[in-house]
Parts: C-alpha cells; structure tokens; sequence
C-alpha cells in the first residue's frame, strides 16, 4: 500500500512453490508478485542487480552462499537470523523468519532511505571481499592448532 510501484520476484523453485502462487491469487497482489522460476548465470545476477533488496526468509538454511552471490551483485540482504550466513554476515538486515511485521519494516526502510541500502552495500561487499577459501581454511587450521 505505500509503495504502489514495489513489487516481488520470488525466484526458484520447490516444495511450497504452487503454495505460495495461490497464497499470492488469494491475497489478489498477483500483479505485483512475479515468478521466474530458477535462474542461473547471467538471468540471476541481471536479477541481483536490478533488485533494491535481496531477502532470503529461510526457516532453515546451513548457510546459504545465495545471499552472498546477492552482495557480490551489488544488492544488500535481508536475511533471516536462523540462517547460517547470518552468523558471518555482519553488515545484512536480519530478522526472526516468523517475524513477518520487522521484515515488512524493514523492507519498507530500504525503500524509504536511500542512505540504508548503499551502505549496506557498501559495508558487506568490503566485507565479502575478506571472505575467501584460504581465510576459511586459515581459521580451520587455527582451531585445529588449538585444540591439539
């Protein structure tokens, strides 16, 4: 209601895909929620890039490199707290994954404040740029160090 010309691209697919088309029908926001289906190479990082925000609402995700691939785009995220990325992520919104009304909050500060989106973009991709195999690697090898 407040930003008539939002919408949503919800992208890939799975078990509560044909769940989430007819909650969509139902609530009649079908005009504002588009469905692409999965996406891969180019299709998914013109997806990113033409995104004011990435948000991944997983109850349960190990990790999840989706939301990083999204930063490394150029998009900020909006992850859920239960999510693995949440714990190496620092510069992300995050909220609980049942806690609908922070998420619209949030989304909507995205849309409401210029400022929020480009630091967090900034932030996390100097972030991001610190993450590498080796630096995991390096951390592995310290903990193995310390416990021997």
């Amino acid at each position: 209601d407040r930003f008539p010309k939002a919408f949503f691209v919800i992208v890939g697919s799975g078990d509560m895909e044909g769940q989430v088309v007819q909650q969509t029908a139902a609530m009649g926001i079908s005009d504002r929620v588009l469905f692409p289906g999965f996406l891969r190479g180019e299709q998914r990082n013109q997806m990113f890039a033409g995104a004011d925000l990435f948000v991944m609402p997983s109850v349960s995700e190990p990790f999840g490199l989706v939301p990083l691939e999204s930063v490394v785009s150029g998009t900020p995220v909006l992850i859920s707290k239960q999510s693995g990325v949440s714990e190496i992520l620092h510069h992300a919104l995050k909220v609980d994954f049942w806690d609908t009304q922070e998420m619209a909050n949030q989304i909507l500060a995205v849309l409401n404040y210029p400022s929020l989106p480009a630091t967090l973009h900034h932030e996390s991709s100097q972030e991001i740029s610190r993450m590498t195999w080796s630096n995991a690697a390096e951390q592995c090898l310290d903990i193995y160090h310390a416990l021997v």
